[in-house]
């Protein structure tokens, strides 16, 4: 993530706010100055510089059309298999009334949103398909909430993560916006354990958000087959640190079917494992204690002990000890209680 100065920032401050308190010792001179003609070009991005105040409502650039003229801004991407295109809806959160600066350069659109975010757009091949890398950078708070919504379309979806309650395909699911991290989904609706930061269908269109993005997600929440995706710090899931703008960056990659979206996707991004397990893993008994003795686990509740150590008991090598209960506090901690543990290693010694 970039890390840019800006003013101090405490929590339930809003952009809004800080930009007011921010800017006040500038507006008597800036009102004095009205009538001045002032050059801004070097406050700008380069991509922005002599200009860039849109002259027209449609961007195109490669398989992307952008309508900047509709509130929030539209994207469409076709797709070049002759499956149907995905379309999004770009900047959910930002104001309806945005000063916008454009600039398309052939092979990307960049566009300014004043005192709010930046947007890029760039569009490339990636073996036999068309891929769009959205990047949205905010400039000015970290309170900042970057919001792009998906239409689900016609296809079934795929991927995400585990649910408390599993739908499948994925267009069955509704998830009010939450964070996108690992939780225990057994005992609550958010993101289960495991999940990847990837959506694909059977239209062949993918998706894949950066793994360093403070990710929110929300599934046709309302029953508007909608998947959007929110990059935000609120100071608990995510922490901006102090300095840290918040930045919503993904990609959109558009192929023939399902498997072939799901295997440019993987390949990509998806890391794989650089060894083989032990076989002796897969095929060998898991000894596990919180089917009998739940939590609080002590040398006295293990009278079976004796009988693991015979030789019968022995002569299954490579056993897994599964012992739950005793070395944390709550499940999900990462640091252990170290009385319990050392406790404990009276049972490993046997």
């Amino acid at each position: 993530m970039h890390r840019r100065m800006h003013p101090h920032w405490t929590p339930g401050v809003t952009c809004a706010l800080l930009l007011a308190v921010t800017l006040s010792p500038f507006l008597a001179v800036e009102s004095r100055k009205s009538n001045q003609q002032t050059d801004t070009s070097m406050k700008l991005p380069r991509e922005f510089r002599n200009g860039g105040v849109p002259t027209r409502s449609l961007y195109k650039v490669g398989p992307v059309t952008v309508n900047v003229a509709s509130r929030p801004m539209e994207m469409k991407v076709e797709n070049m298999h002759g499956r149907n295109p995905l379309s999004a809806q770009l900047g959910i959160d930002l104001p309806e009334s945005l000063d916008l600066q454009s600039r398309v350069d052939g092979i990307s659109l960049s566009i300014r949103v004043t005192r709010a975010a930046d947007l890029r757009i760039r569009n490339y091949q990636f073996r036999d398909s068309d891929c769009v890398d959205v990047s949205w950078k905010a400039t000015t708070c970290v309170t900042e909430v970057l919001t792009d919504c998906l239409d689900l379309g016609k296809g079934h979806w795929y991927g995400a993560s585990e649910l408390r309650e599993q739908l499948w395909p994925l267009e069955k699911v509704s998830t009010n916006m939450m964070p996108f991290v690992g939780t225990d989904s057994d005992f609550s609706d958010n993101y289960g354990p495991v999940q990847e930061r990837m959506f694909f269908s059977s239209e062949g269109q993918g998706i894949y958000i950066e793994e360093d993005i403070p990710l929110f997600v929300s599934i046709n929440a309302t029953g508007d087959k909608k998947l959007c995706l929110q990059a935000k710090y609120d100071e608990y899931w995510y922490s901006s640190g102090g300095v840290n703008l918040p930045e919503l960056n993904y990609t959109v990659c558009m192929a023939q079917d399902a498997r072939s979206i799901h295997q440019l996707l993987s390949d990509r991004y998806i890391q794989k494992p650089e060894g083989t397990p032990n076989p002796l893993l897969f095929h060998t008994p898991i000894w596990a204690t919180w089917a009998k003795y739940k939590v609080n686990i002590t040398q006295a509740k293990f009278p079976y002990l004796e009988g693991f150590s015979t030789p019968s008991a022995r002569s299954v090598p490579g056993s897994t000890y599964h012992a739950e209960g005793f070395d944390v506090s709550n499940k999900g901690d990462t640091s252990y209680n170290l009385v319990l543990s050392l406790e404990t290693e009276v049972m490993w010694t046997i």
